[in-house]
C-alpha cells in the first residue's frame, strides 16, 4: 500500500503571500517582503494593515488567478509516482468555495480534505508551513 502524503495548500502548493503583500504595499506605501512575515497573524504589521491583510485572505476570489508553479507541479508528479497525495487544507470561512474550486483543478475527487484541524486527518506525512499544524500532527512531518 502506498504511503499517504498530505499537502497543505497555502504556503506549500500556492505561494500567494507576496502577491497579497504587494497589494498591501501599494495601498499603504510600505515595502513589506515575504521574508518579513514572522507568523500567520502578521504580528509585525499595524492593526490597520493586519485588518487589510485579513480582508484579502478572506476574499472569495483569492485563488481565481492563482496557478500551481512549475516546481510544485514537478514535485506533485514525483510524489504521485510513489504515494497517494491528498490536499489537506484548513480554509478561512471566506474562501472555502474558492479553495475547493482551485483544488479540483489539480486533485481528483476523493483526494481533497477540507478540515478545521489537520491533526484529525489520517496520513503518513504532512507537508505544511504552519508550525501549529506540524506539532499537532501524529505522523511524520515536513515544514
Amino acid at each position: 500500500m502506498k504511503p499517504v502524503i498530505l499537502l497543505d495548500m497555502d504556503g506549500v502548493l500556492v505561494h500567494n503571500n507576496q502577491v497579497l503583500l504587494d497589494k498591501l504595499n501599494e495601498n499603504f506605501g510600505t515595502h513589506h517582503k515575504h521574508k518579513d512575515v514572522i507568523d500567520f497573524h502578521y504580528a509585525h504589521l499595524s492593526y490597520e494593515q493586519r485588518t487589510y491583510m485579513y480582508h484579502l485572505w478572506n476574499h472569495p476570489n483569492l485563488y481565481d488567478n492563482t496557478e500551481l508553479g512549475q516546481e510544485e507541479m514537478r514535485a506533485l508528479e514525483a510524489m504521485r509516482s510513489f504515494a497517494e497525495v491528498v490536499a489537506c487544507t484548513a480554509p478561512l470561512e471566506g474562501h472555502i468555495q474558492g479553495k475547493y474550486k482551485w483544488l479540483r483543478r489539480h486533485f481528483k475527487k476523493g483526494s481533497i480534505v477540507i478540515t478545521h484541524d489537520k491533526s484529525l486527518i489520517r496520513g503518513d506525512i504532512l507537508v505544511d508551513d504552519a508550525i501549529h499544524n506540524i506539532t499537532a500532527f501524529p505522523g511524520s512531518t515536513i515544514i
